[in-house]
């Protein structure tokens, strides 16, 4: 099993201040016992989303990240979590992905226009497939998906196992090809999400 933490938190009705807070008081809790739960296990988990800005305003559970944890930034989420400017951060992506993967623990795939992943052994992969039309809605939640069902694949594998950080380039590298190839159908401009999941079932099924 691998699990990914995402917890959106948007709702169609308009809370309460101590309603928004009660929310985000249980999806800390959650995220917490999630994080956790895995880390004694060795489960891989994927944080993306709301579950990166929990961390951010958690530092005290990076205690919970190990080597079988794939965090999924973008440079927005990067700058929470570092505390650093997005300026400064985008003058070197690959030392700030590997940074946060040394003080973690976890994989670090920094999402950008080159998408890089880092492990904390220092390993470093930098993924040339992509386009400007995966700049949309969705975009990362189907690389969470992707990432979740690469990591799933390899659980039950038999023979020696590639580590977390090869595992979750691979799916990055996927997803990037996913979405060259939904841009080569449907061009840049009105790409959807749904088209890199198509593009994704494609690239698989022409392996």
């Amino acid at each position: 099993m691998a699990l990914f933490i995402q917890l959106g938190t948007d709702h169609p009705r308009r809370r309460t201040a101590a309603e928004k807070e009660h929310q985000r008081s249980q999806a800390a809790e959650k995220v917490q016992w999630f994080l956790e739960a895995a880390s004694g296990a060795a489960k891989p988990v994927i944080l993306d989303a709301d579950g990166l800005n929990l961390l951010a305003q958690h530092p005290e559970w990076k205690q919970y990240l190990t080597s079988h944890v794939v965090m999924t930034p973008h440079m927005g989420e990067m700058g929470r979590l570092t505390g650093k400017k997005v300026s400064e951060l985008q003058k070197d992506r690959i030392a700030a992905a590997r940074e946060l993967a040394a003080e973690t623990g976890a994989v670090c795939v920094l999402k950008d226009a080159c998408t890089v992943t880092a492990a904390p052994d220092g390993n470093t992969w930098i993924s040339l497939a992509g386009n400007p039309g995966m700049a949309t809605a969705g975009s990362g939640d189907v690389l969470t998906g992707i990432l979740a069902g690469v990591l799933a694949m390899f659980l039950n594998k038999r023979t020696e196992l590639p580590d977390t950080g090869r595992q979750a380039a691979l799916g990055v590298l996927l997803h990037g090809m996913a979405g060259d190839l939904a841009a080569k159908e449907k061009g840049t401009a009105g790409m959807k999400a749904g088209d890199i999941v198509r593009g994704a079932s494609e690239v698989l099924k022409n392996k």
